[in-house]
């Protein structure tokens, strides 16, 4: 990303609304911040104008500056107010849904039957057992009995470490089956699962029998755990024997002739099932490589690590990726592993400089353009910093269309307001977080600070050429600035400082000339590899090389004391 100056001057008029609208979403999800409450803060905004322009035509010896002052305060507050009242209403809808979804209200019943249970358990002693607490705890199993539920996957099955399952995967539930009563939902589930699930790709559609649970972390609704019987049918394919052993241990859930246990509802479009080989051949070849550069190219390329890609030799590689995540997190390169803008801002780039000679028109630039970033953005794993660089380049495209200088910082904030209206629970999204955040540090602070870094004494002591002094300075505010804007969001969400300031700068500052090289290769590898797979791999090799510098920057960096 380039501190270069934007055409124009920044427009700074959304960045309070758009940090007031997160800020009240955040309370309101928390429940922290009532809706009364936050409808009086929208209503005094819109209060204060009024006082101000009344108090400004009162006095008729206003100044043009107070009379400029008031106009652009008062057009502030009113737009601030009007997104608080939009936000409000999105988080409403929000927690209105999930106090009807029956899958939610399910998950939550259960629950305080459990927490009910444990406290009757304790407060009873074994010679004081009665007849009531036999039937709570009856009550209580009941509601963590399996549930049918139907669900589409949104994220590809990864490895996990819970105990007793093989995978995972995000979904968004679609209905509910209980006591033979199907009801329709939307909750956003994490599925645990083994057997033929570890091997679905996005927007299959799945029927299984689940047990339910509230979610530990993350923000999902709730949990959703399925072990495979060892003699069920996990797929439509299966026999009516398999069925009627599985039939046995799950009882009114059991599959039939024509319905197995757990079944695919729907196949993936087939763009997705493209995109799904692409993945795989590209993963097939970087299995080839040593233990971490089979883990880091993964994770520099489409932001998934390479041990949680479910394969025979993903257990192998777990060990080494621990320690890895360790060293890049106290580092401060983490988010090298995860995709954001970077990846997109590299495809912009090459297609800016390839059309920038063609005589098609701005327009179809624009489009062209931004059609590449959203190609890009479907082989890469879902995430929330990848859905705000995508939201961001499309409001920026938008722009261009309109003949409008593009303006990051403008485009940023409409980003934020336009996702968390969307979706308000990505409020207290940290990913989503620290993506905007580190955006915005760079948008407001690195081009000042490279302009100063550039110019002093040290780096023209050190007979550094102005050109080189530039480069130099241009890396380090980078570094610098999106490490303080992220400073606040982890003390604020996670409750820390991070890792050191100085350490995080130099250990980014280092693996600054490998970064794009092992994107780019890796990049190549992902789209080459299905059609030329010795190519593929001599990407990923490339990748793997450059990858093997950040491990070593962060072992040193690690080292260091700090």
């Amino acid at each position: 990303m380039s501190c270069v100056n934007e055409n124009g001057s920044r427009d700074y008029r959304l960045l309070p609304p758009a940090l007031a609208l997160w800020l009240v979403a955040a309370l309101r999800l928390s429940h922290i911040l009532s809706l009364k409450f936050g409808l009086l803060i929208a209503l005094s905004f819109l209060l204060i104008p009024v006082a101000l322009e009344i108090i400004r035509t009162r006095y008729s010896h206003s100044t043009p500056f107070t009379a400029w002052f008031t106009h652009m305060l008062s057009s502030q507050l009113a737009v601030t107010a009007l997104a608080l009242v939009i936000m409000l209403i999105s988080c409403e809808v929000l927690l209105m849904n999930q106090r009807s979804d029956p899958l939610i209200q399910l998950v939550a019943s259960s629950s305080q039957q459990a927490s009910h249970h444990t406290v009757q358990q304790t407060a009873h002693n074994s010679w004081r057992y009665s007849a009531q607490f036999a039937t709570q705890r009856k009550k209580a199993s009941t509601a963590r009995e399996p549930v049918r539920i139907t669900f589409e996957l949104t994220t590809p099955a990864l490895a996990t470490a819970k105990k007793g399952f093989d995978c995972y995967a995000d979904a968004r539930a679609l209905s509910l089956q209980r006591a033979q009563i199907v009801t329709a939902s939307s909750a956003r589930i994490r599925i645990f699962a083994t057997g033929a699930l570890c091997q679905a790709g996005v927007a299959q559609v799945w029927s299984m029998p689940v047990k339910l649970s509230l979610p530990q972390y993350g923000n999902q609704d709730a949990w959703a755990m399925k072990k495979e019987a060892k003699t069920s049918a996990s797929t439509a394919q299966g026999s009516s024997s398999e069925n009627s052993s599985a039939s046995s241990s799950t009882g009114s859930f059991a599959g039939s002739a024509t319905q197995p246990l757990s079944y695919r509802v729907r196949a993936a479009p087939a763009f997705r099932t493209r995109i799904a080989s692409l993945r795989t051949a590209f993963l097939r070849q970087t299995r080839k490589l040593p233990p971490t550069q089979a883990i880091l190219v993964p994770g520099v390329t489409m932001g998934i690590s390479g041990a949680d890609v479910l394969s025979s030799h993903h257990a192998d590689l777990h060990e080494r990726e621990e320690e890895l995540s360790q060293w890049f997190r106290e580092a401060g390169i983490i988010h090298l592993l995860a995709v954001s803008g970077g990846h997109l801002a590299l495809i912009r780039e090459w297609a800016k400089r390839r059309l920038a000679c063609s005589r098609l028109w701005a327009s179809m630039k624009v489009m062209i353009s931004l059609a590449l970033v959203l190609a890009c953005a479907s082989l890469l794993f879902p995430s929330d910093s990848l859905l705000r660089a995508v939201v961001m380049a499309c409001f920026t495209s938008v722009a261009l269309l309109r003949g409008r200088p593009a303006q990051s910082l403008s485009a940023l904030c409409w980003s934020v307001m336009g996702v968390l209206i969307c979706a308000p629970y990505l409020a207290l999204s940290v990913g989503f977080a620290f993506s905007c955040a580190a955006v915005g540090g760079i948008i407001l602070l690195a081009h000042h600070w490279a302009q100063l870094m550039s110019k002093t004494w040290l780096l023209r002591a050190l007979g550094f050429s102005a050109k080189s002094r530039e480069k130099l300075g241009e890396s380090l505010a980078l570094t610098m600035s999106a490490q303080v804007a992220i400073l606040p969001v982890q003390m604020l969400m996670l409750g820390q400082m991070g890792s050191s300031m100085l350490v995080a700068v130099l250990a980014n500052f280092l693996v600054t000339p490998v970064v794009s090289v092992a994107t780019i290769a890796g990049l190549l590898s992902l789209l080459t590899s299905w059609l030329l797979p010795w190519l593929g791999f001599a990407f990923a090799a490339v990748s793997g090389v450059c990858c093997e510098v950040m491990a070593w920057v962060a072992h040193f960096a690690v080292s260091l004391p700090h």
